[in-house]
């Protein structure tokens, strides 16, 4: 077994790609588990701008500590071969679970989504653009949370560029119309792969992959965004309009910042889990032994189930709320809430019953399909 940096044992491979490869090692002080990314030597040789991209890469992990980013704990020298020793997820990548799955439940997608805008708001903060975000460098932990991974191709203010002006750095399904064009990136080319990513989570598809990577980025350029209505009919309107405005192809049009990103997640994640926390309430109330407690009479339930139920699927065009347009339900009077007949309540409650049920049944739909 090798050893390096005398005190971290290397042991199966657990991945390979063009730059280096990445073992599961052990930290032998204390027996943890570890990931170990090691520089293929003749890839240096043939290109020594990529031990500069491997260095670039531990220096961004070593200003990031974030716990949605993975940690890096040592870099390590010897000889000719060069090392990061990181923090060891055992959960594979999110890569690997989409090829599994092809797509994933919005209340999988959101917490995954909130959590990487975290993240990236932190990296954005230190003023450092990942340049390169897809499920491959998103890696899961064992309960589900995710690690932003692999900041080799990350862009540190402070530090000098290692590309020329022009270049282009990043996988091509994934790169923004500005990065397509060689143009100099901002925060917001971080946004667009993350709206590619979120696109491709919800409906498992890439929205402008092409046979080739040039009419890949040509169709990123000039082509419009697929309907994602269209691919996901059941699309709750407020992650539609966000994904949308991510997507700007002008990045002066785009949603400004990683962290509106972040409170436009948390704000959908609120929205969704109400809802049903109000459905149930409803349903609850409606069968309420007393008569004199329950809701006061039909239209009262239709109001209530008009506040409460997820609205439909919508095409951006009427995606503006619709808020404005419920009519608030009139205060009911007391003849009829006092005393209504025995008929009446009976109504009430059959049809209380079937609707809540009916309206938590499509809601439950709508938040796993």
């Amino acid at each position: 077994m090798t050893i390096i940096g005398g005190r971290y044992q290397v042991n199966r491979l657990l991945g390979k790609g063009g730059m280096g490869e990445v073992y599961y090692g052990v930290d032998l002080q204390d027996n943890t588990p570890v990931a170990i990314k090691a520089l293929k030597p003749d890839v240096v040789e043939r290109d020594p701008s990529i031990l500069e991209r491997f260095r670039r890469e531990g220096q961004a992990l070593k200003e990031l500590d974030h716990p949605n980013i993975v940690k890096m704990l040592a870099m390590v020298q010897d000889g000719d071969q060069h090392y990061l020793v990181m923090e060891y997820v055992a959960g594979g990548s999110l890569y690997d679970l989409l090829k599994r799955t092809g797509r994933l439940p919005i209340e999988q997608v959101l917490p995954i989504a909130l959590d990487l805008s975290d993240a990236l708001t932190r990296a954005h903060r230190l003023e450092i653009i990942h340049r390169d975000i897809k499920p491959a460098n998103v890696l899961l932990a064992e309960d589900g949370t995710p690690r932003l991974t692999d900041f080799g191709a990350a862009h540190i203010q402070k530090l000098d560029a290692i590309t020329r002006e022009g270049g282009i750095i990043g996988t091509v399904s994934y790169l923004s119309p500005e990065a397509c064009r060689g143009e100099k990136l901002d925060p917001r080319a971080d946004i667009w792969a993350f709206g590619v990513m979120l696109f491709e989570m919800l409906t498992g598809r890439r929205p402008f992959d092409r046979r080739e990577k040039m009419a890949t980025a040509i169709a990123i350029i000039k082509e419009p965004l697929p309907d994602l209505v269209a691919l996901w009919p059941d699309a709750p309107p407020q992650i539609v309009d966000l994904i949308y405005r991510m997507l700007e192809k002008d990045r002066e049009r785009r949603i400004g910042s990683m962290r509106q990103v972040g409170a436009e997640l948390e704000a959908i994640i609120q929205r969704t889990g109400s809802g049903v926390k109000e459905a149930i309430d409803l349903f609850y109330r409606m069968l309420e032994e007393d008569r004199d407690k329950p809701i006061g009479g039909m239209k009262l339930v239709g109001a209530r189930l008009a506040s409460t139920g997820t609205p439909p699927a919508e095409s951006r065009q009427s995606l503006p709320t619709r808020q404005a347009n419920i009519q608030p339900a009139p205060p009911a009077s007391p003849a009829n809430t006092a005393s209504p007949s025995a008929s009446t309540r009976n109504l009430i409650l059959l049809s209380g019953i079937i609707t809540a049920v009916l309206v938590i049944v499509v809601i439950v739909l709508l938040l796993v399909l």
